[in-house]
């Protein structure tokens, strides 16, 4: 889709504001090394979009070869017409390994056809996030390092999800992310990237100020006609929804790139072209010019989008409530998690945090009184030599004011990092995804996370931690 100039500068230093939602789904735990081999079946499995949200894409001195296969594959999807949308995180400050590392990806990527876009600078996003044709999503603490990619080096988790339909709403959480709009070049990004990084270090008084006189070019640039992506799909103002005919609850949408939505029934495809009926007649409709194609018929769904073969992704195929957790609702889940605990309440967190206010303190003093009460409580980090020191003080000196509880903290020492991020309540119910038990990550950066109750999730989640606790 086209970009252009920022017409937005009065929210810029805003996280996007984002909401709870269930889909129903078939459900499958997927632990480290398991990741990317269904990833890559996702990507080749793509119809019509692949949606990416992803914090980190190091750069390596030796060939990422996991990596690479990944890319390319991507790169087969848009030749195949599929739409690509990677969002990755570009860092606050400018000497940070990830701006540049993130930045010369996204250079790359683009000149492939892959809509890249990087995060607002100041406002973090954390995500691991991958939308499949808006049915197919997997969700978790993997990054794309070769480490995390192999299995090898890295303990992470995730949550593979099959939908017996698409839902827009994953389209709505990703497109509005608060993002960087001017595209068209990397000189372009990089003068808006400067003026974020610009406005974050200056004082409250000041920042305020030049936020005015960014605003007024702005309102200039939008009176002359000029076009900024945020008109576009890609910031905080998206307009589809332009032009919208009603054909009642199943009908067929067609997302265009420039924004408009088409409603009707999609009565013949190519793989060059939608047939589409409205009101007006049929017309044809290039795939090229399509970011989304929705069908307002479940088997419709099912027959186009090779759901089926997903489904078997997932060892048990059928369906569950599962509850997609942004930022804004994580807090409170695993506050209301912990206060439901009877018998057991598991943890697997990077690191501890003592400076916590909000959801994250009241979630632990509500896990002090429990393990008081008799409750087990038991809490594993990592603590290996590729630990930083910084990390290992931090979760040393919260642990010491936890374990008078009686709550146990246990550490991994082993050169394979302890990433995983997870709830476990009961040994009925799974909290699980890119947030750690953080004031950032409840309240500051772009997060993502699932809770689950399937009793064949639940159970292979409660399998790996006991084996990480022995």
């Amino acid at each position: 889709p086209p970009t252009g100039p920022r017409v937005n500068w009065r929210d810029a230093m805003k996280r996007s504001a984002s909401t709870n939602f269930t889909v129903r789904a078939a459900v499958e735990y997927i632990d480290d090394g398991e990741y990317l081999p269904v990833l890559l079946k996702l990507i080749r499995s793509a119809k019509q979009t692949i949606l990416i949200n992803m914090y980190e894409i190091p750069k390596r001195k030796t060939v990422q070869e996991n990596l690479e296969n990944i890319l390319d594959e991507l790169k087969r999807a848009v030749k195949r017409d599929v739409y690509v949308r990677m969002t990755l995180f570009m860092p606050t400050y400018e000497g940070d390994a990830l701006s540049e590392a993130h930045a010369e990806l996204g250079a790359r990527l683009r000149e492939e056809g892959i809509d890249v876009r990087f995060s607002a600078p100041g406002a973090p996003m954390h995500e691991k996030l991958v939308v499949v044709d808006l049915c197919k999503v997997l969700i978790g603490t993997h990054n794309w390092s070769e480490g995390a990619l192999t299995g090898d080096r890295v303990y992470e988790c995730g949550a593979l999800m099959v939908l017996p339909q698409q839902d827009e709403r994953l389209m709505e959480h990703v497109l509005t992310r608060n993002i960087v709009s001017d595209m068209r070049s990397r000189e372009t990004w990089q003068q808006e990237i400067t003026t974020f990084r610009h406005l974050h270090a200056l004082g409250k008084k000041e920042r305020e100020e030049l936020i005015k006189q960014l605003s007024v070019s702005s309102d200039q640039l939008s009176a002359s006609g000029s076009q900024g992506s945020e008109s576009q799909v890609a910031g905080q103002e998206s307009n589809f929804g332009l032009r919208t005919l009603n054909f009642g609850q199943k009908s067929d949408k067609l997302y265009l790139k420039t924004g408009e939505i088409l409603e009707g029934k999609i009565v013949g495809e190519t793989d060059g072209q939608f047939t589409f009926l409205q009101h007006s007649g049929v017309q044809t409709v290039k795939r090229g010019t399509v970011m989304f194609a929705v069908y307002g018929n479940e088997a419709d769904a099912e027959k186009k989008l090779g759901l089926a073969e997903a489904r078997r992704l997932c060892q048990d195929e059928g369906l569950y409530d599962v509850d997609i957790l942004p930022t804004d609702t994580i807090g409170a889940a695993v506050v209301q998690a912990a206060e439901s605990a009877t018998r057991s309440v598991g943890i697997l967190s990077y690191y501890l945090s003592e400076n916590n206010f909000g959801p994250i303190k009241k979630f632990y003093e509500i896990l002090t009184k429990k393990a008081q009460s008799g409750l087990d409580v038991t809490i594993i980090c990592s603590f290996g030599p590729t630990t930083t020191a910084e990390v290992k003080k931090d979760t040393m000196n919260f642990a010491s004011t936890l374990e008078p509880s009686g709550i146990k903290v246990l550490y991994i020492y082993s050169t394979k990092v302890q990433h995983k991020k997870m709830v476990l309540v009961d040994g009925d119910l799974v909290i699980l995804g890119s947030s750690n038990l953080t004031e950032a990550g409840m309240s500051t950066s772009d997060e993502i996370n699932a809770r689950i109750r399937s009793p064949s999730f639940v159970r292979e989640a409660q399998a790996d931690f006991q084996e990480l606790q022995a």
